[in-house]
């Protein structure tokens, strides 16, 4: 097994937006829906929902990420720990959480992205 410093190097070692973006392709296979409807989606829903809503919809989440890290592992053939590293980065963005500029940067490329594909 891998030690987590030894997946931090292979992640540095990679260029993480060109990653996300394939990420956000293979979401999109195991949803079988457009991306960024989705997100719009869910964000929409957590920032309108009330508390008891926002609970429920984590709890949807999180058993659609767990969903989707065994598809990355079984029908990808993902390791164990990027199948999780790229099903967090999904939650996150399903959940409309703001982690920074960088996630602010992702939103505006998936939103750019799909207006380009119309």
């Amino acid at each position: 097994m891998r030690s987590k410093t030894d997946f931090a190097i292979e992640l540095e070692a990679q260029n993480i937006q060109k990653g996300f973006l394939t990420n956000l392709e293979l979401y999109e296979e195991y949803r079988q829906r457009n991306v960024a409807q989705t997100i719009n989606t869910q964000r929409e829903s957590f920032v309108k929902g009330s508390f008891e809503d926002r609970r429920l919809l984590e709890e949807k989440v999180e058993n659609e990420i767990r969903g989707f890290c065994i598809w990355l592992e079984e029908t990808k053939d993902f390791d164990r720990d990027f199948a999780r590293y790229y099903s967090l980065s999904i939650k996150s963005l399903l959940l409309g959480i703001s982690i920074g500029e960088h996630i602010a940067q992702l939103f505006d490329l998936i939103l750019k992205r799909q207006k380009l594909d119309k």
